[in-house]
């Protein structure tokens, strides 16, 4: 063999190998001894195999990074997540993460059991692992630990007798050679140790796993079996019946070798493998009866201790990690593109039961049609099935009998009901569909929504029957498989704009594309960005966010200082107490309107983690300042791939399909849309029939519009708002006092007068109390705050100096805190 290999020397050099190859036996423990060198780095890369990093530099608020004395300069170090417990707590346990997965794949879990069990938790990255540099071996993961339990001692000032240490899989080895080195060279016994799925032999593990041969040809990564004879400390260990990668046998080995057995658990599930885990009652309720033990032991130290502040994440470091950074995106990029593939192209999706049709494109079925009603400003008709009879030809509105009566009904809002257009009798139709009707539903069929209707827009409409089978999906650009739909011409229409999936995507991507190029500018006008803490640019892009509103959320929004009109806006379209109505693109209300928000869009704070880190991936300033790389270059399955940053157009246009693929989803909403939709259109004399509340007593107008602002505002909201959701007593004050019974006075309500709210609490604390009847006015007022200190003279100038830059962060983090709290509400 050794002759085969081309290494005859080493015949030669092996006393106890004979020269005459041909007739003697070598033994293949000899054989495993000349070539362990040679397999190491076959073994390396087998053991460790780093999987697609799961989070990014803004994506977790708990990361922070543990400095290498010996690593660059450039290099922020090891990436770890703390999740402690701000009241205190009396233990600390530190997790290193098993095979294929990394400290952002563990954050769910370790954040439970940091709550659950209430003790301090700590997460360190392997190398080569998530945005750790360097590649996986023994040496380096040991070394990784070591700077961990340097970290622990030095900076955090935690007793070690207080520290748990916590291994799964893999990770079992660098937590058992760091105890074992607390026990041994520091002479102190650790204050625990947990193994999950952990092994006892590499060795027999890997002959598990491969051939049997291999624990012949595999040395000893960790010999935790011999580690744990000397410990002299609790431990506890989790395993698996049903484990096929390291058997269960591996932690018998590891029991028997355990010292304090009064002290220790060892839990063996019935009905787990190696990566499928009862939560519950296989990991938390093994953990508190350890932690129980642990802590009944003589002269442990009861009392919590509360970690200090760690060193906040800059901006810089994006330079050193350039080359392994990518956004983690809120959203599933392939499940958003399969979802927006269906929408823009219906014959890619299933077919809908329920076939909308906008009256710009609609084409009127035979008399006797089934159809639906919905989406009318008032909500008795609304889902009432009826029966088409023709058309009035004054002003195109159907006639259809509902319950005995005949009714006109706009198109926009008749659904026909069919199911199967060839089968269309089994649905109750009185007469058959014509065939030029059939091959019109075909062609204009919506998505899965009950409520989408197809495009009017010319530059999407079919232009002739040759082109009635061509997808939607082939006129919009493309870059990657993703979609791009802030080319395409802008929607004026607000049914196809909110009563359209379609549509909805189209327009909140043209918004967040202008609400992207603002935030850009508006970074790259900050002093000194590169040395700001992460944390306060996200608190800037929510804040900046909240005031420019590029996706859809409903305002009630009061002119200032007088309160003379009164306008709701949901996204850019808008109708007011004037009788105004239409679309204003600009982003924004300015300082001189009272914005209070009656519904928001976008309860999540991972996107705003999501535009951060894009905006300063792809700052211009910042490449220039840090060069690093220009594109994020990842590792995977052994292959060096290069990943671009999506385009702004590309990017905006996935929030926005993730935005519209949500709310979709909810009922609630799609009816909010929908009676928006209704008043747009029908003047809101719908609402004024009704019989609603006012703020005045004002009496009755005989107009529809031309109304004073506090009844108008008031019927708004009853209308489209359900249950008729009042002010809180502070806003309703104001209200009052601006729209008061005597006509020809003039009130005047200055902006500094509103501004002197109460303040919020802290957002750790909770919103629903204390400002659970003024959630609206608190929301308001710091959104007033927020426009007036951005149109100051020192924030509006080129650059945001160091004087401007606290005041804009202190506004804008109360004015996140005022939305949280009225979203807690809802």
């Amino acid at each position: 063999w050794l002759k085969l290999l081309g290494r005859p020397e080493l015949l030669a050099a092996s006393g106890n190998v004979p020269r005459s190859f041909e007739t003697a036996h070598l033994s293949v423990s000899r054989l495993s001894w000349t070539m362990v060198p040679g397999l190491q780095w076959i073994v390396n890369r087998v053991a460790f195999q780093p999987p697609f990093p799961t989070y990014s530099l803004a994506s977790c608020a708990e990361l922070f990074f543990i400095k290498d004395p010996k690593g660059r300069i450039a290099n922020p170090g090891v990436p770890c997540m703390l999740y402690a417990i701000p009241t205190g707590a009396p233990l600390l346990m530190v997790h290193a993460h098993s095979n294929g997965t990394d400290i952002g794949g563990m954050r769910q879990i370790l954040h439970s059991i940091s709550d659950r069990l209430q003790v301090h938790v700590l997460s360190y990255e392997f190398p080569g692992y998530g945005l750790h540099a360097g590649s996986a071996n023994m040496n380096s993961i040991d070394r990784t630990a070591r700077l961990v339990l340097n970290f622990i001692m030095q900076d955090l000032g935690v007793d070690l007798e207080r520290v748990i240490w916590y291994g799964r899989s893999i990770g079992s080895g660098p937590t058992m050679r760091i105890a074992h080195h607390i026990q041994k060279k520091l002479k102190r016994p650790p204050g625990g140790v947990i193994l999950q799925c952990g092994f006892a032999c590499f060795p027999e593990v890997a002959a598990h796993v491969c051939f049997p041969v291999a624990k012949h040809l595999i040395g000893h990564m960790w010999k935790n079996q011999a580690m744990m004879l000397e410990l002299k400390c609790p431990v506890l260990i989790i395993h698996g019946k049903n484990d096929q990668i390291i058997p269960t046998e591996q932690s018998d080995k590891l029991w028997k070798a355990v010292d304090k057995k009064d002290l220790s658990i060892f839990h063996n599930c019935s009905c787990c493998d190696h990566n499928s885990f009862n939560h519950e009652r296989c990991v938390l309720r093994p953990m508190c009866d350890f932690i129980t033990r642990v802590k009944s032991v003589p002269d442990f130290p009861a009392h919590a201790f509360v970690l200090r502040t760690l060193e906040p994440n800059l901006v810089r470091h994006i330079d050193s990690l350039r080359g392994r950074l990518l956004p983690v995106y809120g959203f599933r990029a392939p499940e958003l593109v399969t979802w927006l593939r269906g929408v823009i192209d219906p014959g890619s999706a299933k077919k809908s039961k329920v076939l909308a049709l906008s009256s710009a494109q609609r084409t009127v079925p035979q008399a006797g049609a089934t159809v639906r009603i919905q989406g009318m400003p008032w909500d008795d008709a609304n889902q009432q099935l009826g029966t088409l009879v023709g058309v009035d030809e004054t002003d195109g509105h159907w006639k259809v009998i509902l319950e005995g009566e005949a009714v006109l009904v706009p198109p926009e809002f008749v659904a026909v009901e069919q199911v199967n257009i060839e089968g269309c009798q089994e649905e109750g139709r009185s007469s058959q569909v014509t065939q030029a009707d059939s091959a019109v539903f075909r062609r204009l069929g919506s998505s899965a929504s009950s409520l989408t209707a197809p495009i009017s827009d010319p530059a999407l409409k079919d232009k002739s029957a040759e082109e009635a089978e061509t997808p939607l999906i082939q006129l919009i650009p493309t870059w990657n498989n993703y979609f791009d739909m802030c080319e395409l011409p802008p929607l004026e229409d607000p049914s196809v704009a909110f009563l359209n999936s379609l549509g909805m995507v189209r327009l909140c991507a043209r918004r967040f594309l202008s609400f992207l190029e603002r935030l850009q500018s508006r970074l790259d006008a900050v002093e000194d960005l590169a040395s700001k803490p992460l944390e306060e640019v996200v608190e800037f892009v929510e804040a900046e966010f909240w005031m420019c509103d590029p996706l859809l959320s409903l305002w009630e929004e009061v002119s200032l200082p007088r309160g003379d009109k009164v306008r709701i806006r949901l996204g850019p379209f808008f109708f007011d107490s004037d009788g105004a109505r239409g679309c204003d693109t600009k982003l924004g209300s300015g300082p001189d309107v009272l914005r209070v928000p009656l519904w928001l869009g976008l309860p999540s704070h991972m996107p705003f983690r999501c535009i951060a880190e894009w905006s300063l991936l792809n700052s211009k300033r910042l490449m220039q300042e840090l060069p690093g790389r220009k594109r994020c270059i990842t590792f995977r399955r052994g292959k060096r791939k290069a990943l671009e940053l999506l385009p702004d157009s590309v990017f905006a246009t996935c929030m926005a399909a993730d935005f519209v693929r949500r709310v979709s989803k909810a009922a609630r909403v799609k009816a909010l849309f929908q009676k928006f939709v209704g008043l747009y259109l029908f003047d809101a004399s719908g609402l004024l029939a009704s019989d609603v509340t006012t703020f005045d007593e004002a009496s009755p107008v005989q107009q529809p519009y031309n109304c004073r602002p506090g009844r108008f505002s008031s019927m708004a909201r009853s209308g489209l708002l359900e249950g008729g959701v009042t002010p809180g007593s502070r806003l309703k004050e104001v209200y009052t006092k601006l729209w008061q019974k005597t006509p020809g006075q003039e009130v005047e309500v200055s902006a500094a007068e509103l501004m002197q709210g109460t303040p919020l609490p802290e957002r750790s604390s909770d919103h629903r109390q204390d400002i659970a009847e003024d959630r609206d006015w608190f929301a308001s007022m710091r959104l007033l705050t927020y426009e007036h200190v951005c149109h100051s003279g020192e924030s509006s100038s080129a650059s945001l100096s160091w004087s401007a830059w606290p005041a804009t962060l202190s506004a804008g983090f109360e004015v996140n805190t005022a939305l949280e709290a009225f979203q807690a509400r809802r």
